[in-house]
């Protein structure tokens, strides 16, 4: 049997972003170098993981990715090859041919010194054997596919979801990809990788229109497309990007011709890369804009441009997209646990952290009619090992809202009843076990004022204190109430009026903002979603979209590490990633979808992360909190019990 080469490897995989404990579920990107030596002299090595770091930082920092971060990471594995492009041989070349190129006036000629240098350049022995010229196409650097894929998988500790190779030239420019590997030539590498990755990662089309010359009009002869980001089509039921098409975009975007024939581009439009636009303002838009995956005529692009068409733009929204929702999958796609625990009856959920027991966040149950409530430690739910007897008490009944809460630094329940306007506060033990009466009004009256109305009601920290929106979903008004120390009953600071039937009204903090002063407001009959936020005197509209979606019932904002905790601080170690990257959760009861949206840093704008078109119907309610043993997000969801004889269940699910 023939001895195994063995790889040109130097040193284990070296974590650049991410977490060790994540590899089995997250996206894992490994960096690879060819044509870096590493011999006296030249320790070229040292340079390799500086230009991997580089990459490394711009594509957690390059939308999407900066917005899914959490669900990746990247590696670098150290490949020492015994020559390169660094030989005085191929230097000589290529410097003899740049400066023939900057010498010749001629198109033509300049052309042909151009396919010389790149596809007859001497050989040479890298290590991951990468090359110009592939398929005759100057600028095309391939290597070998299955040398990679060893190389990148070769700690049984990563699998590879794609491999980035930097190719260690800095005369030519030129990149490519074979399955999952890509590859890209050290001059400006950072962009090529960015657009391969594209590629490899993520199962985008080049955009573009030209394979070689762009003065192509090859016209689309038929075939199949399977890629998410062209199409054979401008109509928009069979588009694949149609729920991001702009508000009365023209379709097709640019000027039909005749499709027996495909005209070349004139001067002008050579400048642009495209035909003419229908109408002008709809040069940002997403629609359908012709001339993509090497045909200018039959095939449509959803932008006019993209970095999948030009690799120094960025991805547009349709692409963004596209890999926004593969990177969500990594965080939600495998969301079940062991299955259902039957719990006490309940009307409200909290989550909370408590003072003495920091590592573990509780849960706790209330029922309205009778005033119970049960404490559990949501470690349980996710190992499935409930107590016979949880935790069990008694505070007033006919609280009708309750939510978790901090007031003098410390986790309590604020309990509001609609229509009276009563309230109360509740301090948690420090172990979590028991709650006692801190304020307000100890027991709310039996018969409501206004017995029929529905009060939502969101709590905040503003300025030192803590403060609460009071909605009332029939009339549409609210109210910002403000809880002093000083003051024996919640003053109101502002009325304004929401509109009637915002059904779902969801506080959250941005990771870039105030802590606690923004929240949302939907409208379950229109779909419209409204971000709003408090700035001391006033709710001031953030952001707002028509196109949420209509039918939701549940809105659960949440963050894969818990912000509010004060005994969080950011992990100084690499791989424990701080990430407080803000998410929604969305649930329909009555169609049984679930999607998770990632919220914009600045709150201005949602993508959608993952969709669960079978999560089931029925009455529920859902709540999110961070389980600190071992770093990760989870949501549960409480089913109600609906007919005799049943018992409530939790299920908990985790997010990354």
């Amino acid at each position: 049997m023939a001895a195994t080469t063995p790889l040109p490897i130097h040193g284990e995989p070296v974590l650049l972003f991410g977490s060790w404990a994540s590899v089995d579920r997250h996206f894992n990107i490994v960096l690879l170098g060819d044509g870096y030596i590493d011999v006296e002299g030249h320790r070229e090595l040292v340079d390799f993981a500086l230009h991997a770091a580089d990459l490394a930082t711009k594509i957690v920092t390059t939308a999407p990715f900066d917005r899914m971060r959490s669900a990746i990471n990247i590696f670098r594995i150290d490949v020492t090859s015994t020559s390169s492009w660094s030989a005085e041989e191929i230097q000589t070349w290529q410097t003899d041919h740049i400066d023939a190129l900057d010498a010749e006036p001629d198109k033509d000629k300049r052309s042909q010194i151009m396919h010389d240098m790149m596809c007859n350049m001497p050989a040479t022995n890298t290590a991951l054997r990468a090359r110009f010229c592939h398929q005759n196409m100057e600028r095309l650097l391939i290597g070998n596919e299955d040398l990679a894929f060893r190389v990148a998988s070769s700690s049984s500790r990563v699998t590879p979801d794609a491999i980035l190779v930097i190719v260690n030239t800095n005369k030519s420019y030129g990149g490519g990809r074979i399955g999952k590997v890509a590859y890209a030539a050290r001059q400006s590498f950072v962009p090529v990788a960015l657009h391969e990755l594209g590629h490899v990662g993520f199962g985008l089309a080049d955009e573009y229109h030209f394979r070689f010359k762009v003065e192509e009009n090859v016209s689309f002869k038929g075939g199949r497309l399977d890629e998410p980001n062209v199409s054979t089509s401008a109509h928009p039921k069979v588009s694949p990007w149609v729920d991001l098409l702009t508000p009365n975009v023209e379709l097709p975007t640019t000027v039909e011709h005749d499709p027996e024939e495909c005209p070349m581009l004139t001067e002008e439009q050579l400048k642009n890369g495209t035909f003419d636009l229908k109408k002008e303002g709809d040069k940002d838009s997403i629609g359908a804009f012709e001339g993509a995956k090497y045909r200018l005529c039959g095939v449509y692009r959803p932008a006019l441009n993209c970095r999948m068409r030009e690799n120094t733009q960025e991805f547009c929204a349709v692409c963004q997209q596209v890999i926004a929702e593969k990177l969500g999958a990594r965080l939600f796609g495998n969301p079940s646990t062991q299955g259902k625990l039957p719990v006490d009856a309940a009307t409200s959920l909290i989550t909370f952290v408590p003072l003495a027991v920091p590592s573990d966040t509780m849960l706790m149950t209330y029922d309205l009619l009778t005033g119970a409530y049960a404490i559990y430690p949501c470690a349980q739910f996710v190992q499935r090992s409930l107590p016979q007897k949880p935790v069990r008490g008694r505070i007033a009944p006919f609280w009708n809202s309750l939510t978790s809460v901090y007031y003098k630094a410390a986790p309590h329940v604020l309990a509001i009843q609609y229509g009276t306007g009563a309230f109360a506060l509740y301090r948690f033990a420090e172990d979590g076990t028991s709650l006692s009466f801190v304020r307000g009004k100890e027991t709310p009256d039996f018969g409501l004022s206004r017995p029929f109305a529905l009060l939502q009601v969101v709590p905040f920290s503003f300025a030192g204190d803590l403060h609460y929106l009071e909605y009332d979903i029939f009339t549409g008004q609210a109210a910002v109430k403000r809880i002093s120390v000083a003051s024996p009953n919640p003053e109101t600071i502002r009325t304004l009026p929401l509109g009637q039937g915002r059904l779902g009204l969801a506080p959250f903090m941005l990771a870039n903002g105030d802590p606690g002063t923004h929240f949302y407001s939907y409208d379950f009959a229109s779909g419209a979603l409204a971000l709003r936020r408090f700035d001391g005197d006033d709710v001031a509209d953030v952001w707002s979209t028509p196109t949420f979606g209509r039918g939701w019932t549940d809105l659960v904002p949440f963050h894969l590490v818990d912000v509010k905790s004060p005994l969080l601080a950011k992990p100084k170690v690499i791989d424990e990633p701080f990430d407080d990257s803000p998410f929604l959760l969305a649930h329909s009861r009555i169609s049984g979808m679930l999607r998770m949206f990632r919220i914009r840093n600045d709150g201005v704008g949602l993508d959608i992360a993952y969709t669960d078109k079978n999560a089931g119907p029925g009455l529920s309610s859902f709540t999110a909190f961070r389980l600190l043993q071992d770093k990760r997000t989870y949501y549960l969801r409480y089913r109600w019990a609906l007919l005799p004889g049943q018992q409530p269940t939790i299920e908990a699910f985790h997010c990354d």
